[in-house]
């Protein structure tokens, strides 16, 4: 998976903690580093403090920037009620500038996907998410049914493995869907709205991500 190119802006650090992202950055070729965004700006990722997160994830829960993740900052005591708002992971204070960078690459692995010269996106988990496809040609967006999030969550967090038909079907039901038959039916969708996408961007090497194994399920190949 290459990050070369992705974003992150943090909001409400102090100084110091600035001067440390900026120094440990280094170690982080191609990863895009600023503080402060004002609200709208566009990015991949966004860091942002505990008191912050609910307008944050508003605005990330529109239309024009569902794709982005969030990471939340503060207090271990406010962790439990950050991670259920719908952020995608949380820094309990006091953390480091290498923990920082680690959790951030973690996030752009569960929530992005390369193919080829694009990058296919999905908003953060337990929000009806907005599928894009992000390449040097064009960028352009499907939105999902819960049901459809659920599926693409299920196989990119189990990248490299494949997902059972049954387990699916089980983790539908959780979030309201439907028998075995029901699943195909979703991964069909999933995958037509993911080729919709690939033929929008209008790059023909981007490459159809879900794989199919007979007797074992779905999967995402572990190289995109």
């Amino acid at each position: 998976m290459q990050y070369a190119g992705c974003s992150i802006y943090v909001s409400g650090c102090d100084s110091i903690t600035k001067k440390n992202l900026k120094l440990y950055r280094g170690q982080y070729p191609g990863v895009q580093l600023f503080f402060d965004p004002e609200p709208g700006s566009g990015c991949d990722l966004r860091v942002v403090p505990a008191e912050n997160l609910d307008n944050c994830l508003s605005e990330m829960r529109s239309a024009s920037s569902a794709y982005f993740s969030v990471i939340g900052y503060g207090p271990a005591d406010a962790m439990g009620a950050a991670i259920a708002s719908g952020c995608s992971d949380y820094l309990c204070s006091p953390w480091t500038a290498r923990e920082f960078y680690e959790r951030a690459l973690m996030c752009f692995r569960n929530s992005m996907i390369s193919l080829g010269t694009g990058r296919l996106y999905c908003g953060n988990d337990g929000v009806p998410g907005i599928l894009s496809v992000d390449s040097a040609i064009i960028y352009a967006d499907e939105c999902l049914s819960r049901s459809e999030l659920i599926i693409f969550t299920a196989l990119r967090k189990n990248r490299g493995d494949y997902v059972s038909r049954s387990l699916l079907s089980e983790l539908l039901e959780k979030g309201s869907a439907a028998d075995s038959r029901a699943v195909d039916m979703h991964v069909s969708r999933l995958r037509r709205k993911i080729n919709n996408l690939i033929k929008k961007a209008g790059a023909d090497d981007l490459c159809a991500p879900i794989k199919t194994a007979t007797g074992y399920g779905w999967g995402i190949d572990p190289a995109i």
